[in-house]
């Protein structure tokens, strides 16, 4: 009898730690192991395997959130990932802001970007202008495609929707490791 009170009482314990709540606002689906709504519901913080998917697509995951609805400012910390499906573009970091009202992203940190499983970008501080399909820094960069050529450069601008890598003083590898300079170039990552 002892032991099936210990395996019952085990199997409770399982299952009480093992629910994973979610809420949704106007903006964002919650889905975590703990959601605390604070503030008369302006606050809602996530914890523990945070994922949340915006009304528009996005797929977010990260360790912790805060979102001030009042503001619709969501804050991301620890292993961000933002998955934008439509534009075929994954964004990862360490610590992520998203204004859902002006719809610009920005990372704080190193930043590992995707671009359509054939073009990785590695970065630091972006910018994602998600209204005006542009992705930007300001920070050292280095582009590497599918064939190991390397593109490195001290900031960038990609058009979203024209697919299109803009960079001053850039400096290109090959995969035989020639080296190539260029003052302006725009490459198409199509």
């Amino acid at each position: 009898m002892k032991n099936k009170l210990k395996l019952i009482f085990s199997f409770l314990i399982i299952f009480i730690f093992n629910i994973n709540f979610s809420f949704s606002s106007d903006d964002f689906i919650f889905e975590s192991n703990s959601i605390e709504i604070l503030d008369n519901g302006n606050l809602i913080n996530a914890k523990d395997k945070v994922e949340i998917t915006s009304t528009d697509g996005l797929k977010i995951y990260s360790k912790e959130s805060k979102y001030f609805k009042i503001s619709k400012k969501l804050f991301l910390i620890g292993e961000v990932k933002i998955i934008d499906k439509e534009n075929n573009i994954t964004i990862k970091s360490n610590e992520i802001e998203y204004d859902k009202i002006s719809e610009l992203i920005k990372s704080n940190g190193l930043t590992l970007i995707n671009i359509g499983n054939n073009y990785n970008i590695k970065t630091k501080d972006i910018e994602y202008f998600r209204l005006d399909n542009i992705l930007k820094s300001d920070k050292k960069t280095v582009l590497r495609d599918n064939f190991t050529n390397n593109i490195e450069t001290n900031s960038f601008i990609y058009f979203v929707n024209k697919k299109v890598f803009k960079s001053k003083n850039l400096i290109l590898t090959d995969k035989y490791l020639h080296k190539y300079f260029s003052e302006e170039t725009a490459i198409n990552l199509v």
